[in-house]
């Protein structure tokens, strides 16, 4: 796995267990959070982190994969003039 996503990911645990830690010792009342604006900005702070960073290790995923495909399309074209030309001297035609 490419260490830059095993960065992200590691955002991604850290910012939910910070999350996870503002309502650990609190009864979770959405009304008292909503009051807490340094706990709500916090708490949006993290979600942000989460979001860039799944957003980035999709991109990265999907990117690597379009490279993939790139070059079995290109080594299908390949194989596929490397067929088409050792039918020709087969057949007589080179």
């Amino acid at each position: 796995m490419d260490n830059e996503i095993k960065t992200w990911l590691f955002d991604i645990k850290k910012s939910i267990n910070e999350i996870v830690l503002f309502f650990e010792d609190e009864q979770r009342i959405f009304e008292d959070f909503q009051k807490d604006l340094r706990t709500k900005r916090a708490i949006e702070r993290n979600l942000e982190i989460i979001g860039e960073a799944i957003s980035r290790i999709l991109k990265r995923i999907i990117v690597s994969k379009l490279q993939m495909l790139v070059k079995l399309w290109i080594l299908g074209i390949e194989l596929s003039m490397v067929t088409i030309l050792y039918q020709m001297k087969l057949s007589g035609e080179l």
